[in-house]
């Protein structure tokens, strides 16, 4: 009987141990993450009571640390995105009562892509020249080009057309010849097959030689003129033949499928007799008058500060790109087709200034033009210059400043400072033209960012005053005995005048300032006996010059 009530009393303080245990908690401060295909670190701050585990994570996803106990930040090192669709993972992280999950979503690279046509081209012995259409998104170079063909160009990028040129035979060769042209680039290659025959002794021709078919398909007879047996195919899969060999003059009859695309479209009928000489017929399918639409919403689109993404709805009914050049905005999905919904990811705004962008959507010569509105940031406004003090020559020059800012700006400098920008918007490379200074004094001037009047920072320009100068092109005369006159140039920065101290000369103006000149006067000699005098030239800073003037008999 004791050992029963013993039994039943721990049995109810078990019970009661149980019913009052508190529940282990787990969260996620943040549950969702986004990450380039490039892949990279990412981290999670995880919230808990009590011990927990990583219990499910995908493949290209590792967590560290994988168990722990309360509060910790977790490391999510996600891998590339090698694929060609986004990818979307979970990570499962749970106590012994509850779970709670991260969402991480990446994205993936845009392949490219390369496509030509035609990729074949046939002719006789006198060659030909044909026209290949190169679509690609990517550089590409054309190789495996022999000596009798010629390319109007070896390389390029985008969509361009090439001119091929097959140069003739002229009894080069005793049979015909081929050669396979490869366009591309490392990551894709396509092949342009070129044959070359010689003229064959058995003729062929067919009339007409162009066929203009609707667009919504049709039939047309073609005449073949032929001594012997020839063959016949289709350069495109959208054109069937009724035959494809035959035998003298003959009819066949040409098919083309629906056009349901929004271009024209050109493709061949080759025919060939038995000895290899060939006709052809240019089959020419007018375009899809079906209409051709893109509809994009928003197109005016508004971001706070902060930042952040907004969705874009696209309705189209065919391939569609987005062209977007902007360093602060991306979008989800550069390239798709059809209707399709996009994200536009726009980074904080630091600068003090609100700021504004646009991008298109294009799509076979539609484009929707959109735009993007952030408001300004926080921080307070500054603009600095490098250096802050810049020592120039009287002569003046062209001299270099560095501008770091945040904000929109506008210069302002003193007179004898020019400014070969004047305003602008955040950080700058500025040159500035100092005057030359023809005083003997210095000067300070000041080169200043402004913004609604208020000055962010200013650059002095210290410029040194012009030194003493007073020159002269002539200090001796050896004059005529007859006289005579002699000019003497001056190059001076000051005021400057001439005395002499002979009676016999003389000279014109006695006075001027800065750059001049004054003409000597020298009267005839009234002897045999030499002479010679002396005129002073002064400054008015105190330099002399003494000009000597010798005449003889």
């Amino acid at each position: 009987m004791n050992k029963l009530k013993i039994f039943m009393f721990v049995a109810a303080l078990a019970l009661a141990a149980t019913g009052c245990r508190k529940t282990v908690e787990i969260s996620f401060v943040e549950n969702t993450f986004e990450i380039g295909a490039q892949g990279g670190v990412l981290e999670a701050y995880l919230e808990s009571n009590g011990s927990w585990n990583i219990c499910g994570a995908p493949d290209w996803i590792t967590v560290s640390p994988e168990s722990g106990t309360g509060n910790t930040t977790l490391t999510l090192t996600v891998l590339p995105n090698e694929g060609s669709e986004i990818r979307i993972g979970t990570v499962d992280a749970a106590t012994k009562d509850i779970s709670a999950l991260i969402t991480v979503t990446q994205d993936f690279e845009v392949g490219a892509y390369l496509t030509i046509s035609p990729d074949y081209y046939e002719c006789g012995e006198a060659g030909g020249e044909f026209d290949v259409t190169v679509s690609s998104n990517d550089s590409w170079t054309v190789s495996g080009l022999p000596d009798w063909i010629m390319c109007s160009m070896t390389s390029g990028s985008g969509d361009t057309t090439i001119t091929v040129t097959v140069h003739a035979i002229n009894g080069e060769a005793s049979s015909g010849r081929e050669a396979n042209l490869v366009i591309g680039n490392e990551q894709i290659q396509k092949t342009l097959h070129v044959v070359q025959n010689l003229d064959p002794q058995i003729s062929i021709s067919v009339e007409p030689e162009v066929l203009e078919m609707p667009c919504e398909g049709s039939s047309a007879s073609l005449a073949v003129t032929c001594e012997g047996a020839w063959t016949a195919f289709a350069t495109a899969n959208w054109i069937t033949l009724d035959k494809t060999e035959g035998e003298g003059d003959s009819e066949l009859i040409v098919t083309v499928t629906e056009n349901s695309n929004l271009t024209p479209r050109i493709a061949n009928v080759a025919l060939a007799s038995s000895t290899g000489a060939n006709a052809f017929v240019s089959v020419r399918q007018e375009a899809s008058p079906d209409p051709h639409f893109l509809e994009v919403s928003p197109i005016d689109i508004f971001f706070s500060k902060e930042g952040g993404t907004q969705e874009i709805t696209i309705g189209c009914d065919t391939q569609w790109k987005v062209d977007l050049s902007s360093e602060w905005l991306a979008v989800s999905e550069m390239i798709g087709t059809g209707n399709a919904t996009i994200s536009l990811i726009a980074e904080p705004n630091s600068f003090f200034n609100p700021r504004s962008a646009e991008f298109f959507i294009t799509s076979e010569g539609l484009e929707k033009r959109l735009r993007v509105t952030q408001e300004a940031g926080d921080e307070v406004m500054f603009a600095d210059f490098v250096p802050d003090t810049v020592f120039a020559s009287y002569t003046g020059g062209v001299y270099h400043l560095e501008l770091t800012s945040n904000v929109g700006w506008q210069l302002e400098s003193s007179d004898w400072i020019s400014l070969m920008t004047t305003s602008g918007e955040g950080d700058a490379s500025i040159d500035i033209i100092v005057d030359y200074n023809s005083a003997e004094f210095g000067r300070m001037g000041v080169v200043r960012a402004v913004k609604d009047e208020d000055v962010l920072g200013k650059a002095v320009i210290a410029q040194e005053g012009k030194p003493n100068i007073l020159e002269t092109d002539i200090t001796e005369i050896d004059a005529r005995p007859e006289g005579g006159e002699y000019v003497v140039h001056v190059t001076a920065n000051q005021s400057w005048e001439v005395t002499c101290n002979v009676d016999w000369i003389s000279c014109t103006p006695e006075s001027g300032f800065a750059n001049g000149e004054f003409t000597i006067s020298v009267a005839p000699m009234s002897s045999a006996q030499p002479r010679t005098g002396r005129l002073k030239l002064r400054g008015s800073t105190g330099v002399e010059i003494i000009i000597t003037v010798n005449q003889h008999g």
